[in-house]
């Protein structure tokens, strides 16, 4: 069963790690600092930071900005299995027998497959997803001096491994070419990917607001200090950057069915973390900005 292999075990885990630092969210003062600087990080850290921090604490850091880390190894590791599997399907070649080996190990592949066009889809999706954040990383966000913890970094490497590996769980016979039609084309296909332009259009205004808040009048990055976002979906909540991102990977599930179970835990991880990471920052804001709208929610509006 694939909700038993390896790969959805590992994120099950993590699932529990970030349900569990949900129900402590009222008690997070009272936890171990190794344990709140594990979990939180940027702005949020910060705070913590004043309160102090050990040697240790700073040499198990990475600065933020080593974010665009992540999307990097995401775009060149998923767009080569991307590659691999469409070389595979549709240009009678192979694909890689040792990938295939992994997926057999980590997932129990070959599962009951997905059709090829909603594996296509959502591989294409996450690479586009990846170069887009890369781009961002470099060209459009500015980052303060703040830090996440190593294992924080780790877990985000180990993330955009698994993306890719997830999806091909359910792909079908990768040693066998094939061909689409438009009649492959599912109502869960364009709802998808409707879904997924719509949510990526928001996610990159909000980084386009976040950067403009520490511009000069010449368009150069002249402050590193945090300030009240405006627009767009920051006028409903704090992280509208976080609820983007959620959509986005619901987006492919919803592209690849809900039946596909194991990345049906990845995005339950997404979903996690994510509302996790909201409920502190929001509180942040509101904590260092006693003028902070009083109506805006953490991820959800009017919700949460």
């Amino acid at each position: 069963m694939a909700i038993l292999c390896p790969l959805a075990v590992s994120w099950w885990v993590f699932i529990a790690v970030f349900c569990v630092l949900h129900a402590s969210y009222y008690n997070f003062d009272r936890l171990p600092r190794f344990v709140k600087h594990l979990f939180v990080y940027g702005k949020v850290r910060d705070k913590k930071k004043a309160r102090g921090e050990s040697a240790w604490d700073t040499l198990l850091s990475v600065p933020k900005g080593c974010f665009w880390h992540f999307y990097a190894l995401s775009f060149i590791w998923n767009s080569s299995l991307l590659g691999f599997a469409v070389y595979a399907w549709f240009l009678g070649g192979t694909f890689p027998q040792k990938l295939i080996g992994l997926l057999n190990y980590l997932t129990y592949y070959p599962d009951e497959p997905s059709s090829h066009l909603s594996i296509i889809l959502a591989m294409i999706v996450i690479v586009i997803q990846a170069t887009r954040r890369t781009y961002e990383c470099f060209f459009v966000s500015s980052y303060s001096n703040s830090k996440i913890h190593l294992i924080h970094y780790l877990m985000g490497l180990y993330f955009y491994l698994s993306l890719g590996l997830s999806v091909l769980s359910k792909a079908p016979n990768l040693k066998k070419g094939t061909f689409i039609q438009l009649n492959d084309i599912r109502i869960n296909h364009v709802l998808g990917i409707t879904l997924f332009i719509w949510a990526t259009i928001h996610h990159h205004r909000a980084h386009v607001i976040f950067a403009n808040l520490r511009k000069g009048k010449h368009g150069e990055f002249v402050d590193k200090s945090h300030k009240i976002p405006h627009g767009d979906w920051f006028e409903y909540v704090s992280c509208p950057h976080y609820l983007a991102e959620i959509l986005i990977y619901f987006s492919i599930q919803i592209v690849l069915g809900f039946d596909h179970t194991l990345f049906l835990a990845a995005f339950i991880f997404t979903l996690a973390n994510q509302t996790a990471a909201s409920k502190f920052v929001h509180r942040w804001y509101r904590d260092t900005f006693p003028d902070y709208p009083k109506d805006r929610m953490a991820v959800f509006p009017w919700v949460l």
